[in-house]
């Protein structure tokens, strides 16, 4: 008579119940299968109760000694990378440019290849992490659609360098022409877009504060409007094409600066609620008393000759 009944409610519980629920249902359909088949009377459900609190345990503990380990502490971390590797790999983009045009950039390295293979990589080590963190169960302490934004921020960081590279990548070198007034201020900017990524890695690990909202370069724009005025003006297929990167370099950082607006928010939500799980953590800690030996409990550390 309990089977059907049992039956029914597992069915209903999975859709309008908890997991948790769920799982208790299964228990007492298993519980009533087994008595049935060998019937053993109240001590089948002792022995699944022992089972279960026994299970419990176990996982009390290993939990304890993994503890905080998680999918949401270790997507921080590779958010942290992500961010990091993806801004210098901008950085390495911009630089390299740069140096095909004037002496403003020779200082920077050849190429952007090594920056790009580390953002790949670890753009797929953070792929890993999200997929493992929205399956993971549990309180999210975050918006799904502030962790999703930080997510694709790295991606829109990695395709905009992309970008660049691709820009760059079918030029040639450009006599000079007055443009390392117009590339260091492109330099400048690159390095405040490329520091402000990094702090905000770090914050989303728990190592600093969030950035804040990033400033604007005005200069910029005044700096570039005059070299493109004076290559336009030299009427030079070459001159002219090297302006025209130039612009769109710049362009390109903007867009960078647009979303570290848009994503401040959530940097700045993410890396307080780094800090409270931190300082939850510690109180915790400090809460938990283990044993000690004799020495400790006295007051004197292992290894140092006793007092008196």
């Amino acid at each position: 008579m309990l089977l059907p009944l049992a039956i029914v409610l597992v069915g209903m519980e999975a859709a309008v119940a908890s997991f948790t629920a769920g799982q208790a249902g299964f228990t007492v359909v298993l519980l009533v299968l087994f008595s049935i088949i060998d019937p053993e009377g109240w001590q089948l459900g002792l022995v699944r109760i022992e089972d279960v609190a026994l299970g419990c345990a176990v996982s009390l503990v290993v939990g304890l000694l993994l503890w905080p380990l998680g999918a949401a502490a270790a997507l921080g971390r590779v958010l942290c990378d992500a961010l990091g590797d993806g801004a210098r790999y901008l950085r390495g983009a911009v630089v390299t440019g740069l140096a095909l045009c004037d002496t403003a950039g020779a200082a920077g390295p050849a190429s952007a290849g090594d920056y790009r293979r580390r953002a790949l990589a670890s753009a797929r080590r953070l792929d890993d992490a999200f997929r493992e963190y929205l399956a993971e169960r549990g309180t999210k302490h975050l918006a799904l659609a502030g962790v999703t934004a930080l997510v694709d921020a790295v991606a829109i960081l990695r395709l905009t360098a992309d970008a660049v590279t691709d820009l760059w990548s079918r030029s040639g070198h450009a006599p000079g022409n007055g443009r390392a007034e117009a590339g260091r201020e492109i330099l400048d900017s690159c390095a405040d877009v490329v520091s402000w990524f990094e702090s905000a890695g770090r914050a989303l690990a728990g190592d600093g504060a969030a950035p804040g909202r990033p400033p604007s370069r005005p200069a910029v724009d005044a700096a570039l409007h005059e070299s493109v005025g004076r290559d336009l003006s030299a009427g030079t297929e070459q001159t002219t094409a090297t302006a025209v990167r130039m612009v769109w370099t710049a362009d390109h950082l903007d867009t960078m600066r647009r979303l570290q607006a848009e994503i401040d928010g959530h940097v700045r939500a993410a890396a307080a609620s780094v800090r409270r799980q931190r300082a939850r953590r510690r109180k915790l800690r400090a809460r938990v008393t283990w044993p000690r030996p004799p020495a400790a409990r006295a007051g004197a550390r292992p290894g140092s000759p006793p007092r008196g």
